[in-house]
């Protein structure tokens, strides 16, 4: 088993962006990393799971605020897992109902739908477990990574990271 730590927002090559390009003055540039883990693999199973870290535990991140960092870490997952699927793969993406809003919500789930299984695309929240928080999952099954509306998903997706980590 390879384990890879890493603060998957801070990996530029991952969405082509070089060393050379990130501002000096960014918060992190001390903090981001070079290389790509895991492109030699594809797997039948991505569980895009993380949120934001709360800044009064982690003062580290105070120099963005919380919601572009929602937008990075989104991006972030979306990018390194439709890159990692194995095609018929099963992607669990996590949300939390108050990270993000309904329609931005939607427009994932119908993107999703667009490169998955007919009918693969279901909304699930645990009753038991999650009962009192908001957080529920998108499973898609049937992923078709090379799929034109998922490789036009990881362009979009890429383009927001670049914005939510320079702007």
């Amino acid at each position: 088993v390879k384990l890879c730590l890493a603060d998957i927002t801070l990996l530029h090559d991952e969405f082509g962006a070089a060393k050379e390009q990130i501002p000096l003055s960014h918060g992190d540039i001390d903090n981001f990393k070079e290389g790509r883990a895991f492109t030699d693999h594809r797997f039948d199973l991505v569980v895009a799971d993380g949120h934001v870290l709360d800044e009064q535990n982690h003062p580290q991140y105070h120099y963005r605020p919380k919601d572009i960092k929602y937008y990075q870490l989104t991006a972030a997952k979306l990018v390194i897992g439709l890159n990692r699927i194995k095609s018929g793969g099963t992607f669990v993406l996590v949300r939390m109902a108050h990270e993000s809003n309904a329609w931005e919500t939607f427009k994932l789930i119908t993107a999703f739908q667009e490169f998955c299984e007919e009918g693969g695309v279901k909304i699930f929240k645990p009753t038991k477990a999650h009962k009192r928080n908001s957080s529920f999952y998108v499973v898609a099954k049937g992923v078709q990574p090379g799929h034109p509306a998922a490789r036009a998903l990881v362009e979009h997706w890429t383009r927001i990271w670049r914005w939510s980590t320079f702007a």
